[in-house]
């Protein structure tokens, strides 16, 4: 909206026509990016997880209020500002200035890298057999406890700590805090009965009568508890009485079952999107877009695999899942704000070749690239720096997506929509010469 109203103001040099047409003219991009983020939100509802329905439901909500606060609070208080008489001119820094860059000269070298990058991640996958998926694609064990409450006790903080010192990896465990915090979902991974590890040839239940509790048969809820209580951290005895019922062992189909709706979630989302898209704008454009997305989803997995093998403890588990719906809707804003600009120049610019339309829609629109996505890397590597191991995934996902997504909104998106409208023009001739 800013980015507009400066480009009105400099053309008609009046405040209050600048700010109308701005505001006018920005609308349509607003809510179509908006909309496809909150059409992939939707797809994450329907995941069978708690933490993820939640972020899909905040991400919902917050979508809708940033869109009332941006579309119709902001424009509120400029109207104000400009009912001052003291107010005569509108001051904006322009730290991008207006540039001339041939961003379609290197599109098929960046589609040619984006396949390169995945085949090579994909090789390095196989060849060194990563362990590159999470619990909750794996299978495993799931314990579900309540410890002993003491003051001032980070709890998710000391169980990890204690699990870490008995041998686990991150990539093995995983917590989820409930409510009150004391209360926790643990995580093992089923590498753990693999040779060389902590529960390799433990039987799934002992023969022996327990002595206190009945979860004593079950080695390795006993071992999980043993380990908590050497580092001081008691579960409550109203736990241990009921702790065999909530141990459960997360199957193969189970966990078959969640990558199937993974990536039908993906793939639903990529679906609904496009037909969202060609309904608003063209066919070229929506697939060009699709395929965009795609690739966006592609290479963020694939250095997700890269980053795997250089030791950093990243998995693909939900969290993961819900970055990439999540960066799906955040890069195809930034695409279908220079669609809707090319839309727009198509209108007014008819004898100008399409692609001077598309490289000079790039270049229009830079600048609000770039502070859309620096604003939000703020965000971000706050969360990736300061949020603990907790949503350290999530938000490396989230960092690696936003780069690559405004990457691909310049350099593949709009070298996709020239192919398309070439093939498109060749279709065209045929008919007529065939007419």
């Amino acid at each position: 909206v800013f980015e507009r109203i400066r480009e009105e103001y400099l053309k008609s040099g009046r405040i209050a026509n600048a700010i109308a047409t701005g505001y006018k003219k920005a609308y349509s991009a607003i809510f179509d990016s908006n909309l496809t983020t909150i059409i992939a939100a939707l797809i994450l509802l329907q995941f069978d997880s708690g933490p993820i329905k939640g972020f899909a439901i905040t991400l919902i909500i917050g979508i809708i209020s940033s869109m009332f606060t941006a579309l119709f609070l902001t424009k509120l208080f400029f109207m104000g500002w400009v009912r001052n008489k003291k107010n005569t001119k509108l001051h904006m820094s322009n730290i991008i200035k207006k540039t001339h860059f041939n961003f379609l000269k290197f599109g098929k070298i960046s589609i040619y890298s984006c396949i390169f990058i995945c085949l090579a991640s994909g090789f390095l996958l196989v060849s060194k057999n990563l362990p590159i998926l999470g619990i909750d694609f794996t299978g495993g064990y799931s314990a579900t406890i309540e410890l002993t409450p003491k003051k001032d006790m980070d709890y998710k903080s000391a169980v990890a700590s204690a699990l870490y010192k008995a041998g686990l990896s991150p990539q093995e465990v995983k917590i989820r805090t409930m409510t009150p915090p004391n209360n926790m979902k643990i995580l093992l991974s089923n590498s753990l009965d693999q040779n060389n590890q902590i529960f390799a040839k433990m039987p799934i239940e002992t023969a022996k009568s327990p002595k206190g509790f009945i979860y004593e048969k079950n080695p390795r809820l006993n071992w999980l508890v043993d380990t908590l209580k050497k580092e001081n951290i008691q579960i409550s005895n109203e736990t241990l009485q009921d702790l065999h019922t909530q141990w459960t062992s997360i199957g193969t189909q189970m966990s078959s079952a969640m990558k199937l709706n993974a990536i039908l979630g993906l793939s639903i989302a990529l679906l609904c999107i496009l037909v969202y898209i060609t309904v608003r704008f063209e066919f070229k454009y929506a697939i060009s877009a699709t395929i965009c997305l795609a690739i966006d989803v592609g290479v963020t997995l694939a250095l997700i695999i890269v980053l795997n093998a250089l030791g950093l403890s990243v998995q693909i588990d939900l969290n993961t899942i819900a970055a990439l719906m999540t960066i799906v809707g955040y890069s195809l804003n930034d695409t279908i704000i220079i669609f809707d600009r090319i839309r727009e120049d198509i209108k007014s610019s008819k004898k100008i070749p399409f692609t001077d339309i598309v490289n000079a829609a790039l270049n229009v629109t830079l600048s609000r690239t770039i502070m859309t996505s620096s604003t939000t890397l703020i965000v971000l590597i706050a969360l990736l720096t300061l949020g603990g191991s907790a949503i350290f995934g999530l938000s490396l996902v989230m960092v690696i997506g936003v780069l690559f997504g405004t990457f691909s909104s310049l350099f593949i998106a709009a070298p996709l929509l020239i192919f398309f409208q070439k093939n498109e023009n060749k279709s065209i001739s045929r008919i007529e010469l065939r007419q």
